[in-house]
């Protein structure tokens, strides 16, 4: 007899949900709720995950949690679109339960979504969106072009500008800046690009506390499409102050860097950077200190000789010694001092990036010369 009237119920079940009730349903328990999510018909998976919406609201289903999950690689579009919706409507009042929800709409995103489904997940995680895109990008099973990933990456990148976060800009112009050419960097860039302000006036651009280092380094990039597009961008953005102050981790190489310059520099160019002759020319404003990573970690390295032109004066270098002993590391510690030291503004580098220029650098032996280092790309 209960399992008659079980049937029954979960024969009219879906209909009594589709005509709009999205609470509990009278006679309608947590099994079955389990069987329509689990049922073969769309119709019937959208009325259960309809139903147990205020179930998953504020109190933890392992289950339910579970069949939610795998909806999200549901094969019909509207019980994806459902599952969106579901998701968006789980943990509202449990943080846990959020982050669950947060999770599986990555999940919804990684395997199949739809302009739709998109502005139904950005609707629901709009504070995290910048959090979702940086997990999308890392995530090896989204390295593959498949069909609406494009659009995905574009709407996240969309919304963010939309928002003007001026954090969660320069998330994106990192995450640009991180990528390859190809699908993933181009649908960025087109979601940052058709959203820019006007900019005719200031109230119109996008501001920032700080000049954007991300900015700088689109600018800087040997690519033309990063370098117009940082063009595009900074004509309509706004800053108060200089670079960006150092991160946690760059201010600990800043110190180390510090550290090392006392032990090898300090010598010939004095604590202050200002130099101590024609033979040791200023670090000071220097633009082989500020300006290129490639030539600077290169005379870091294997060192300097010959005549060299600095802020417009020439100075005869009697054979700077590099530091080959110094790790990369300690070479991105020492840069970073140096571009951050008397009050320059210079942009930092990273440990990786020194670590690429002098796997490139190979077989060279001795210090390197003026005309050599010109020939290297900016």
């Amino acid at each position: 007899m209960i399992v008659a009237v079980r049937l029954l119920v979960l024969t009219l079940f879906p209909l009594t949900l589709l005509s709009g009730q999205s609470g509990d349903v009278p006679g309608v328990d947590r099994l079955d709720l389990i069987a329509g999510m689990r049922s073969a018909d769309p119709d019937r998976r959208i009325a259960a995950l309809r139903a147990a919406e205020p179930r998953l609201a504020g109190r933890s289903d392992l289950v339910l949690q579970g069949i939610l999950r795998r909806l999200t690689k549901d094969p019909d579009r509207e019980v994806r679109h459902q599952v969106a919706i579901s998701l968006g409507n789980t943990g509202l009042g449990r943080p846990v339960l959020k982050r669950f929800a947060e999770v599986s709409l990555r999940e919804l995103l990684v395997f199949a979504a739809d302009r739709s489904t998109v502005r139904v997940v950005i609707q629901c995680c709009e504070k995290k969106i910048a959090t979702m895109l940086r997990e999308l990008i890392d995530d090896p099973r989204f390295a593959a072009e498949a069909e609406g990933r494009s659009e995905v990456l574009r709407a996240l990148a969309e919304d963010l500008l939309l928002q003007r976060d001026s954090e969660a800009i320069v998330e994106v112009l990192d995450l640009i800046n991180q990528e390859p050419p190809g699908w993933r960097r181009q649908a960025l860039l087109s979601g940052v690009l058709m959203n820019l302000p006007s900019g005719i006036i200031d109230a119109d651009k996008l501001h920032f506390a700080f000049r954007p280092r991300a900015l700088d380094r689109m600018r800087a990039s040997e690519d033309a499409q990063l370098r117009q597009a940082a063009e595009r961008i900074a004509k309509v953005s706004t800053w108060i102050g200089g670079v960006s102050p150092l991160d946690r981790g760059e201010s600990a190489l800043f110190t180390r860097g510090e550290r090392l310059y006392g032990l090898n520099c300090v010598a010939c160019h004095r604590q202050d950077g200002l130099g101590t002759s024609i033979l040791a020319p200023p670090l000071v404003g220097s633009e082989w200190v500020l300006e290129s990573d490639e030539r600077l970690v290169r005379i870091l390295t294997s060192g300097l000789t010959g005549p060299v032109t600095v802020a417009g004066k020439r100075y005869q270098m009697s054979g700077m010694v590099g530091f080959p002993g110094l790790d990369d590391e300690q070479i991105a510690a020492l840069i970073i001092y140096l571009r951050r030291a008397w009050e320059h503004q210079g942009e930092p580098i990273t440990t990786e990036e020194v670590a690429r220029i002098r796997a490139e650098i190979g077989d060279h032996r001795g210090p390197w010369t003026e005309v050599e280092l010109l020939r290297l790309r900016e």
